[in-house]
């Protein structure tokens, strides 16, 4: 059985893809399993895992008829066999310590997920002997918390994160957009407690094509995700509502500008969002937690939808 299962969605990402295998294959950890889910490609990704496959038996490829993201990621997760389980998309990296760095993390402080940061670039940026600081505990509420109100240094991502498998039990990604801010609050709440190293481990690589550079109508599921999230934490964890309130507040802000946008004419759309954000606006005025660009958003909002359409960008600025 493997230490560490490395789990990689694979879809027409025959560009990038052998870099993101090589830099599983250069790992100073050696005791892993790669997890290649070709979720039905149409380009030469197939065959780019096939042949990586012929050469390590360390390489798995899952062939499947398309599905997406999150389906290939619980097709994954379904075969892996690991200890832990890591994430890594098609087109990103990771650095030659990263599963060494993220284990010892884990495996030292007994923490359920270690956490290290993530280089956002076109091109993956070098680091001159690196000094991995020692991992510090935090609490999974939180961090949760910060993680909710968008807070520096936090973010919901699969990426860069190390799991122990047991989190997964019972629970998978849902099928839709935003599928990593639905199920964040889930894993880290089931962590007893969560170890983070302030240092990179991760090479995310941003391009024209990235998920952050396209538009989609599928972005439009961050409402549902969120109303979720403010749901859950209503039930469970009520220490956590304001929080969720606050990222609830910001989803429907962010994607009301996205429809002025890009879909003008979707007036329910854009007038079902003005009503979220009106209904916190209040909440997220007077919560000293929450961020400046939500604040001058929830302020901006009194003048109604043509006031933050013209103040979109001194907004965006901060």
């Amino acid at each position: 059985m493997p230490e560490i299962s490395i789990i990689v969605p694979v879809y027409n990402a025959m560009r990038y893809l052998p870099q993101c295998i090589d830099s599983v294959i250069n790992q100073s950890f050696e005791d892993w399993e790669l997890l290649l889910v070709n979720d039905g490609s149409t380009d030469l990704s197939g065959r780019i895992c096939h042949d990586y496959a012929s050469t390590d038996k360390r390489i798995t490829v899952i062939d499947k008829t398309n599905g997406g993201l999150s389906s290939a990621r619980n097709t994954g997760l379904d075969k892996a066999a690991g200890k832990y389980f890591l994430f890594l998309d098609a087109d990103d990296e990771l650095y030659p310590d990263t599963l060494s760095t993220l284990h010892t993390a884990a495996d030292t402080t007994g923490a359920a997920i270690a956490i290290g940061k993530a280089a956002w670039s076109d091109e993956k940026p070098a680091r001159k002997h690196p000094r991995h600081k020692h991992p510090r505990i935090v609490d999974p509420e939180k961090l949760c918390s910060n993680t909710l109100y968008q807070k520096k240094g936090t973010d919901n991502g699969a990426w860069a994160k190390l799991y122990r498998r047991t989190l997964f039990d019972g629970l998978r990604y849902y099928d839709g957009w935003y599928e990593d801010l639905e199920i964040f609050t889930k894993l880290f709440l089931r962590a007893g407690q969560i170890a983070v190293i302030d240092s990179i481990v991760y090479f995310y690589r941003q391009h024209a094509g990235s998920f952050l550079n396209t538009w989609s109508d599928g972005r439009r599921d961050i409402i549902k995700v969120t109303e979720g999230i403010v749901s859950d934490m209503s039930l469970c964890h009520t220490s956590l509502l304001k929080a969720a309130g606050h990222r609830h507040f910001s989803a429907a802000f962010n994607l009301m500008i996205a429809l002025m946008r890009h879909n003008p004419g979707d007036r329910t759309a854009i007038d079902r969002c003005f009503a979220i954000v009106k209904n916190l606006r209040r909440q997220v005025i007077s919560d000293h937690n929450s961020r400046l660009k939500n604040r001058l958003a929830a302020v901006a909002s009194y003048g109604g939808p043509a006031t933050i359409k013209t103040l979109q960008w001194l907004i965006s600025a901060f």
